[in-house]
């Protein structure tokens, strides 16, 4: 617990020493923990979703604000409890489910490192009938990001973000907390 503490606090130390920081870099990698509450579509049989993602980021030149992105993870949602008049024999709670997006994006960094980012890309789904057999399903997923984000450092984004499957669809609003490195420019002379 010691080792948790004193690694958050040298992280959130660190924060405003990184947001003072003016020059822009050319390239970004982050690792971050991601949380979704579902909301349409998976909100009756689903519990908050936790995973990660990884994003990758490229500043488009003489811009400083605009930067396009790409963005792969995973999301586990398990299962809510059944209700006891409809409870199977075999399970008591809906099965999880598994996403895996995959999505491009277009990040606007506004002053002050506050950002929007629109993002489409696919999800593939991964879940178990009742009988056990696996039931995977792909979907087209567009999502919004409104976001906080020091350079290099910590980045704070909250998303709504949607999955369109031929059988129905997803929503979700999700939190993200993640870490990115950058990748200074170097100029030749």
């Amino acid at each position: 617990m010691r080792k948790i503490i004193l690694l958050a606090s040298l992280v959130m130390g660190s924060i405003p020493v990184f947001s003072q920081i003016t020059t822009l870099s050319d390239a970004e990698l982050g690792f971050g923990l991601e949380t979704a509450v579902p909301l349409k579509g998976l909100n009756e049989t689903q519990k908050t979703g936790l995973g990660g993602s990884i994003k990758f980021g490229y500043t488009l030149p003489n811009t400083y604000y605009l930067a396009p992105t790409f963005q792969a993870g995973f999301i586990s949602f398990s299962g809510k409890a059944i209700p006891q008049d409809q409870t199977n024999l075999l399970k008591e709670t809906y099965t999880p489910v598994f996403m895996v997006p995959v999505k491009v994006g277009l990040r606007y960094t506004f002053a002050g490192g506050i950002y929007g980012e629109p993002q489409v890309g696919a999800t593939m789904s991964m879940s178990e009938t009742d009988m056990g057999q696996s039931k995977n399903s792909f979907g087209l997923t567009y999502a919004f990001n409104l976001g906080f984000q020091t350079l290099p450092g910590l980045d704070i984004s909250a998303r709504y973000e949607s999955v369109k499957y031929l059988n129905g669809d997803a929503a979700m609003a999700g939190l993200r907390i993640a870490y990115h490195f950058t990748f200074r420019r170097q100029e030749i002379y």
